[in-house]
């Protein structure tokens, strides 16, 4: 959990200071300030807190957290899946933003995500028999 949690602040950590300090722009900000923005504090804001605080609560065993990993892993499954293929999309496409490298990352970290996520989820795939 700690991970997904590095995983959605990573991109800002080197990003905000940079802007603070009045050094370059990220490339996605000056294409459309609002959605860099919009996601930012959607990844930051929400996301980012509740793993934090799902994490935390999973280690005192709250019940509630065994219930919330199973909303806050999906999340993150399917956002890193429709990440990974907007990003497949603008390297198809040439944009400047994308490169090979960040795609290959990108597509190693869904992968990651991905297993963690049926992991959690193992649980509902257990074979029951009826009686």
């Amino acid at each position: 959990m700690v991970f997904l949690a590095l995983f959605a602040s990573f991109g800002y950590l080197f990003a905000v200071p940079r802007m603070l300090a009045g050094g370059t722009i990220p490339a996605e900000y000056i294409a459309d300030p609002s959605v860099y923005w919009t996601v930012f504090l959607l990844d930051l804001g929400i996301v980012v807190p509740i793993t934090v605080a799902v994490s935390l609560s999973l280690l005192r065993g709250a019940v509630w957290a065994r219930k919330a990993i199973y909303g806050l892993v999906g999340w993150y499954a399917l956002v890193t899946i429709a990440v990974l293929a907007l990003f497949v999309s603008m390297l198809v496409h040439d944009d400047p933003n994308v490169t090979v490298g960040t795609v290959i990352v990108l597509f190693i970290a869904t992968l990651l995500i991905t297993a963690f996520t049926v992991w959690v989820y193992r649980p509902f795939f257990r074979r029951t028999t009826l009686r």
